[in-house]
């Protein structure tokens, strides 16, 4: 087999350990700077008031009119969630969106209402109904009960079937793809007690 051999294989090794290494710190640059993108917007709900919200008790509006409304729906729906399941709902910031921007200024996107382990939840506007609110309180007893991480490779039947299910949310405000989901969280529930449910990692 006739090939060509480099004049120097010393040389020409060095270059590419060379290469390696630096597509190695670019991979790693660009990995950094990927998860930094995904992660900006999400951060800022550790202090919304960069962004111009007012916020009072961790609850954050864009107009300070606006702040009085929004405190009173997330305390009640705080009391009727912890009532509802016998659990404490843990501390966490409650961003409520006036504006499409404010809300995809937070990481929102399509959905209506979106939580961040660790960090807080925000709901979009004009969607500012207490069904939402308490929906997104359920996903954080679920966070705070099972941990974010075992919380999140839960199957997404519990997950939102849970959430829509405890929270009231009326049949017709629900996205056809979720009432499966609703039902067989009921007839997983049906078999439990609802107590014991928060005290331990469900089984599937």
């Amino acid at each position: 087999m006739i090939g060509f051999s480099p004049l120097n294989p010393g040389v020409e090794g060095k270059s590419m350990s060379k290469r390696r290494f630096l597509l190695g710190i670019s991979a790693t640059v660009l990995l950094a700077a990927t998860v930094t993108a995904t992660l900006a917007k999400p951060l800022r709900l550790a202090a919304p008031q960069i962004l111009g919200l007012s916020c009072l008790e961790r609850t954050c509006v864009e107009d300070a009119e606006d702040l009085q409304r929004a405190q009173d729906l997330v305390r009640a729906a705080v009391r009727e969630v912890e009532v509802l399941t016998g659990q404490t709902v843990p501390p966490l910031t409650l961003v409520l969106c006036s504006t499409s921007e404010c809300y995809k200024s937070f990481g929102g996107d399509r959905e209506r209402a979106i939580s961040f382990p660790w960090l807080g939840a925000v709901i979009s506007g004009p969607d500012w109904q207490d069904y939402i609110i308490r929906h997104e309180l359920i996903h954080w007893l679920q966070f705070d009960r099972y941990g974010a991480v075992e919380t999140m490779s839960h199957p997404t039947w519990f997950r939102e079937g849970m959430a829509y299910a405890l929270s009231g949310a009326p049949d017709w405000d629900i996205p056809e793809h979720y009432q499966p989901m609703i039902s067989r969280y009921r007839g997983w529930q049906e078999q439990r007690n609802l107590d014991g449910l928060w005290t331990t990692q469900p089984e599937f």
